[in-house]
This record gives C-alpha cells, sequence and structure tokens, in this order.
C-alpha cells in the first residue's frame, strides 16, 4: 500500500518544479485590487435586486462577501450585533443560502455571469 501511494506521488509530482511555480507568481497591482472590490460590489447590489434585499441588507452582504464578520458590520453600521444577527438570517433566506462559504460561492457566480453577459454585450454590439 506503501509503495502504491509512493507511485502514485511520484507519478503526479515529478513534473513539479518549485522554480515554475515561483518564476508564475506576478505582483498585484493597487488597481486590480481595486477592481475586484467594485466588481464584488456590483455583484452584491445585482443579487439585492433580484432577491429583493432591502438597502441595508445589501450592504451587509457586500462586507460579507468580502470576508468580514457580524462583528464588524455592528461596529461599521453601529448596529447591535442581535440586529446584524437578524439581517443576516433573513439575507440568507432570501438568498437561499446555509453558510458564508454559499454566500461567497453565490456572490462569485453572479460576478461570473455578469462578465459573461458584457462579453456577449461586446460580440453583439
Amino acid at each position: 500500500m506503501l509503495f502504491g501511494f509512493v507511485a502514485v506521488l511520484w507519478t503526479s509530482f515529478r513534473r513539479f518544479s518549485f522554480t515554475d511555480a515561483v518564476n508564475e507568481v506576478r505582483l498585484v497591482t493597487s488597481p486590480e485590487i481595486e477592481g475586484i472590490g467594485s466588481r464584488i460590489d456590483d455583484a452584491c447590489r445585482v443579487l439585492g435586486k433580484q432577491c429583493g434585499l432591502t438597502p441595508r441588507e445589501t450592504e451587509i452582504l457586500v462586507l460579507l462577501a468580502k470576508g468580514r464578520d457580524g462583528k464588524f458590520v455592528a461596529e461599521k453600521y453601529v448596529l447591535s450585533y442581535q440586529t446584524v444577527k437578524t439581517h443576516i438570517k433573513h439575507l440568507y433566506a432570501k438568498l437561499g443560502v446555509h453558510s458564508r462559504q454559499e454566500l461567497i460561492n453565490l456572490v462569485d457566480q453572479t460576478q461570473v455571469a455578469m462578465v459573461a453577459g458584457t462579453a456577449e454585450k461586446r460580440a453583439e454590439g
């Protein structure tokens, strides 16, 4: 069994090169980082409209999609933590998700759909 495991590792990783991996790393510039944030904002606004979120729920969705937690949201908007938890509960119900990861996946899927839609419009025009 150990021999089989080692054989699989050897065949899978024999072409792997740390040098190649390091050479492919690139510096992400500030405009690229800002672009990511604005695309998340746009995707959250689209989801908010599609799913009937309130303006406050949409604001909270943006922060959750960017990796913030309920305590951060409470501090930013000067709300009680219980109020934020209620907003998050309503958000999850309206979006049909059950976890933060599902929420982030949904925002990612919305971004992909938006990019695909933009590409289609460019192709038509």
